[in-house]
């Protein structure tokens, strides 16, 4: 192999490229959610973000019903690097003490990865959506 390019660096290529857009899905939605909420710094944490938006004049409303579908530990291990691989599992730490979170096959960490994609996309669809039907407007603030 003249390029060093064999099936166990492809699947290592394929986890990290997951990994990466998982972080950046969720990041974006982060973003997205930031921007169209009325009061928030950009910089706040998330989990502070989800329970400041339960207050009752805190928008969007619906905060709670996104929890379920926020994976947010799942996020964290891939974006401080606490993960790796054994045999054909990804392993998910908790900490940097290396404590595991969690181990799953390539397919479910593939399903968990896509998960954080459709919400991403749906919020976008949703912002679209509602700016075409001027809810973003001046006068519906």
């Amino acid at each position: 192999m003249p390029l060093g390019i064999d099936e166990q660096s492809t699947i290592h290529m394929f986890i990290e490229l997951g990994a990466l857009l998982t972080i950046l899905h969720t990041e974006v939605f982060r973003t997205l959610l930031l921007f169209h909420s009325k009061g928030f710094a950009p910089e706040t944490a998330f989990g502070k973000l989800l329970y400041q938006l339960r207050a009752p004049d805190a928008a969007p409303n619906a905060i709670r019903r996104l929890e379920p579908y926020l994976d947010l530990d799942f996020r964290n291990a891939l974006a401080h690097g606490l993960f790796g691989t054994k045999g054909k599992q990804i392993v998910l730490y908790k900490n940097a003490k290396l404590e595991v979170w969690g181990i799953l096959d390539l397919a479910d960490f593939m399903i968990r990865s896509k998960n954080q994609n459709v919400l991403t996309q749906c919020m976008t669809s949703v912002i679209v959506q509602k700016k075409k039907a001027g809810f973003f407007t001046p006068a519906s603030l």
